[in-house]
């Protein structure tokens, strides 16, 4: 399968090429906020809608996110919906920092995590799945995305980083290649976003 290829698995397209497939989320985002209210409004015990929540909401989405590259305003929309709604249930009064909500339960809060922020957690976990599967077939795909990623951003000195893949994939995740006089930054490459460079990103900001 080309970078340029995809292919759908539980109804979500999947693929290297990330940007074709943001718009995806969107549909199952908007049901997710209709169910959460849903939870809300039924009478249950506010303990009890968020158990919902977190058992029933949010592993609906995990392969989604893991998979597919949303925009982080249709991510913040939902955990600003579900904010209001908890805010209204609990009676809590507007000013309640939204840390609150996100807050561990064993620190006071509630434990639900922001959806960015569960991306990015899903995505490194997926990644670091990948480069260290069981699978040889599945590290060896993973280090050889990673390796083609470089070589598109990079002019790498082939014969140097032929016997020092670990070594390239660790700089490159780390933006740390470019320092290396073997692998001077392109000015201009035509790669992609893809799974790897949200990870790249992602443990940057983390």
């Amino acid at each position: 399968m080309t970078h340029h290829q995809s292919y759908a698995y539980l109804g979500i397209g999947d693929g290297f090429d990330h940007v074709r497939r943001r718009i995806e989320l969107a549909p199952k985002l908007k049901q997710l906020k209709q169910d959460a209210t849903a939870l809300i409004e039924s009478g249950l015990a506010p303990w009890q809608v968020v158990k919902a929540v977190k058992v029933y909401l949010y592993p609906r989405v995990e392969y989604a996110l893991r998979h597919l590259h949303p925009e982080d305003q249709h991510l913040r929309g939902f955990d600003d919906h579900l904010r209001r709604g908890l805010r209204h249930l609990l009676r809590l009064p507007k000013s309640t920092a939204k840390e609150f909500f996100s807050a561990p339960v064993s620190g006071g809060g509630l434990g639900l995590l922001p959806l960015v922020e569960l991306h990015a957690a899903l995505q490194i976990a997926h990644g670091w799945q990948m480069l260290h599967s069981p699978d040889p077939a599945i590290r060896r795909i993973a280090r050889e995305q990673l390796h083609q990623i470089a070589d598109a951003r990079h002019r790498l000195d082939r014969p140097h980083w032929q016997q020092r893949r670990e070594e390239l994939c660790g700089r490159f995740l780390n933006f740390e290649l470019g320092m290396s006089v073997h692998a001077p930054a392109k000015r201009r490459t035509g790669d992609i976003t893809s799974l790897w460079t949200d990870i790249r990103n992602n443990l940057k900001l983390h």
